[in-house]
């Protein structure tokens, strides 16, 4: 590893007088928002298609070159959400009997899913049917819909038009970049994961035209049951050194049927035919026992995860923790908190489920407001800044109109009087976005403390620190021997002090620090006032043996 996290307690010997602390993203608002089906005003721009899109799901791709699916206009940033539609709903057109493939003919049929006569019923959740939808922009604000030329529309008048679906059929299309070393040589470039009676898998070349899906874990193969109603994922894990899902699940041995994050490790490839990078035959059979990663009590039940990695070993998650619990003081909120893993199997929250973008104290039905809900995309660099997307929306998770708090009722029945009078309940969506330094997720905070770090080598001698300090924040260091004594020349008098933010700032004394390059120092850091995160080393020692596996089978959490 050549950076480490001060949120990971593995490579600190000692600390006094600190705490973990997490940023504090700045939200922001595309021009992007979803209204719901009851609202009588309901705004034409939004497509029949897209009849319903509360929780998104989404998944955001930034290219720097990018080009439009017509191959004509830049397209920065991409997006894949979802939107769905319920059958036995009288407040408008039912859309999959309307919709048409791209070999027009009526009838969609997608593999082995269960077929309606026009598309595919869900297996997890029977009432819907769900799209997968794509749109596009060059500055990741202003969107729009393209013409992806997989399936159509018959409008009211009779008339075809393109649409922007990409696939229908199961819940939860967790799209992915694959980041798999032999993606695009052998490998497919886009994966997603769904809920089928357990998890599926797809491929895609481009995003835009998927295969048809194979299922490769079933649901109640284990005392786990893999319900897999959440956004579902599959990653390449460059750590463990082979593909894992991670999906939702349900302990069969609790007393409540709880909530459960789930990760399934699965083979190193997924193609057996290195020809063919649509053939997922070679995962089928090997993902072969699911981890319960994490839990917690029912008013915050783990939920949707996508992840992000940040370098050499370290991911974060950002999960959706659904309050199930109506007795609390705020029941059915879904809000998003921080956790971490190195291998994308096992995985801890960070600062005890504390959420991290925090959701709007006042709940408005307006475009921006996401008091109810949140959940987010893995997040994607821009302009040296995380920018994490997220589906914000102002109604909570209930799923009845008798769940709705009598406070909260008035200002839903106020904007969806229909939806009162039929006790129906409301989602009305919007696309928001979070800005978060690189790095700069969490970090160990302190007025006055100290850390000191196991012995760490640098081939040159070399430390670099990033960092946030108030205007009376200073640290300073020193460097210690593996018997605790000062080495001469590396003392805090010695020390540069530093007393502003920094990032990945080289640390430095009165001394040459190649005096001590392949030598084993412990650093030890004074901290007034200030916030650390990360620490950068030349380790030139990092493995790339894929053989060397981590014990992935460890798992304490089951």
């Amino acid at each position: 590893m050549d950076k480490f996290y001060f949120f990971d307690s593995s490579f600190i010997f000692s600390k006094k007088r600190t705490k973990l602390k997490l940023a504090s993203p700045k939200k922001e608002m595309t021009d992007i928002s979803w209204i719901d089906p009851m609202d009588t005003n309901r705004s034409m721009d939004i497509p029949d298609w897209e009849y319903r899109v509360s929780i998104l799901y989404p998944f955001v791709y930034y290219d720097e070159n990018g080009i439009s699916v017509d191959g004509i206009s830049s397209a920065k940033y991409k997006i894949w959400y979802e939107a769905s539609a319920i059958p036995n709903c009288d407040t408008g057109r039912k859309w999959l009997d309307y919709i048409i493939d791209k070999d027009n003919s009526r009838e969609v049929v997608l593999g082995d899913f269960k077929n309606s006569a026009k598309g595919i019923i869900s297996n997890v959740h029977p009432d819907f049917h769900f799209a997968l939808c794509y749109m596009e922009s060059n500055d990741g604000i202003n969107w729009h819909r393209p013409e992806c030329g997989e399936f159509y529309y018959k409008k009211e008048d009779g008339s075809i038009i393109g649409t922007n679906i990409v696939f229908i059929g199961e819940h939860g299309e967790g799209v992915v970049k694959n980041t798999h070393p032999l993606a695009g040589k052998g490998e497919p470039r886009f994966l997603f994961a769904c809920a089928n009676d357990g998890v599926a898998i797809s491929c895609s070349d481009d995003g835009i035209h998927w295969q048809i899906p194979i299922r490769v874990y079933g649901e109640f193969e284990s005392r786990l049951q893999v319900r897999g109603d959440s956004q579902n994922h599959i990653y390449w894990s460059e750590e463990a050194s082979r593909y894992v899902i991670i999906t939702r699940g349900i302990e069969f041995d609790t007393c409540e049927p709880l909530r459960t994050v789930l990760t399934i490790p699965g083979p190193k490839r997924l193609c057996k035919n290195p020809e063919d990078e649509t053939d997922l035959s070679g995962a089928l059979n090997e993902f072969i026992y699911p981890f319960s990663a994490l839990g917690g009590p029912l008013d915050s039940q783990p939920y949707s995860m996508p992840t992000y990695r940040l370098s050499d070993g370290y991911h974060i998650g950002l999960v959706s923790l659904f309050n199930c619990d109506d007795k609390s003081d705020d029941p059915f909120h879904v809000y998003a908190a921080l956790t971490w893993s190195k291998d994308l199997i096992n995985w801890s929250y960070l600062c005890d489920r504390k959420p991290f973008i925090d959701n709007c104290p006042v709940l408005k039905i307006e475009k921006g407001n996401d008091f109810g809900m949140i959940y987010c995309a893995s997040p994607i660099e821009v302009d040296k800044k995380l920018r994490i997307y997220y589906a914000a929306v102002p109604e909570a998770h209930y799923w009845m109109y008798s769940h709705i708090p009598t406070d909260w009722k008035a200002v839903v029945d106020e904007k969806y009087p229909k939806a009162k009078e039929k006790k129906a309940i409301t989602r009305t969506t919007s696309l928001n976005f979070a800005t978060v330094e690189i790095d700069r997720f969490c970090g160990l905070y302190s007025e006055d403390g100290e850390i000191t770090l196991k012995p760490i080598i640098s081939p040159d001698g070399k430390f670099s620190l990033t960092a946030d300090l108030s205007e009376t924040g200073k640290i300073t260091a020193r460097l210690l021997d593996e018997e605790d004594r000062v080495i001469s020349g590396f003392d805090f008098d010695d020390f540069n002090e530093i007393n502003e933010d920094i990032t990945e700032k080289e640390l430095s004394w009165a001394s040459d620090t190649s005096k001590i390059s392949n030598r084993p120092v412990k650093i030890q850091l004074l901290i007034k006032n200030a916030t650390i995160y990360s620490l950068k080393v030349n380790d030139k020692s990092k493995s790339s043996d894929e053989d060397n596996l981590p014990p992935i089978l460890t798992n304490t959490n089951k």
